[in-house]
């Protein structure tokens, strides 16, 4: 029985990259995440699953089996003061320190550059100088906070993106994002309005996340089944221990 569940694992699985690199290129450059007017006080820590669906799955799969930090995404609020109260220090002197941080911190937190993802520490710059010191007037040290401090396991779901994949009959999450504000969906064009969204598990040979059983979370409202207690202690202390050591 044995070579036959591995032979139609296979087969899924080929048909799972078909459906995929189908739907990717009848609208390509689409799931590319951009953001778009959020509230005063949206801010969220965006994280990408290792689930190998789509650009951001593919690319974090060459970091982990689990998932991946983007950063802590902080749109402009008001353009007007663009330049002003930025944190002690020129920009010269944030980019030297915060690069020293993202070097010590890299690694443990997955935090991942998304042209180059084995490696530090360009991307991960440029994500503390657009988000965090352009955009808040974050100093390096307040960054690397919001970046490293998970105790809040109460803060609410407020991004989600994700693919519809017809084989499954769900909307496959690739990004999720945890904050303050109101939920922000920002989808793939193909997806189907209340199918089930699902964050794939090992029973997905391939393409779910080891070690977790599949997680179903309503369409309606995600907010309540997808918890950032739920993501910390079942995808991302599988990858990082550390994280759930009190």
């Amino acid at each position: 029985m044995q070579p036959l569940s591995n032979f139609l694992s296979w087969i899924l699985w080929i048909l799972f990259c078909l459906v995929t690199r189908l739907a990717f290129a009848t609208h390509p450059g689409s799931h590319t995440w951009q953001p778009r007017a959020p509230a005063a006080n949206w801010e969220s820590l965006v994280f990408w699953l290792a689930n190998g669906v789509g650009k951001y799955g593919d690319t974090c799969r060459k970091r982990s089996d689990y998932y991946c930090l983007e950063g802590y995404i902080a749109p402009l609020i008001n353009s007007n003061h663009f330049m002003d109260n930025h944190p002690g220090g020129d920009a010269r002197t944030c980019v030297r320190w915060f690069e020293t941080l993202a070097w010590e911190n890299w690694r443990p937190i997955n935090f991942i550059d998304s042209k180059n993802p084995e490696i530090c520490c360009t991307g991960q710059v440029a994500q503390y100088m657009r988000n965090g010191f352009l955009n808040r007037r974050m100093s390096p040290d307040e960054y690397m906070f919001k970046l490293t401090d998970y105790t809040n396991e109460s803060k609410p779901l407020n991004l989600l993106s994700a693919i519809h994949l017809p084989w499954l009959c769900a909307n496959v999450i690739m990004i999720v994002g945890f904050g303050p504000g109101p939920l922000r969906r920002d989808h793939h064009p193909n997806i189907v309005h209340g199918a089930p969204y699902i964050i794939a598990g090992k029973d997905y040979p391939g393409t779910g996340i080891p070690d977790i059983d599949t997680k179903v979370i309503n369409f309606e409202d995600p907010r309540e089944d997808l918890t950032f207690h739920w993501f910390k202690h079942n995808v991302m202390c599988r990858d990082n221990p550390w994280i759930c050591v009190e």
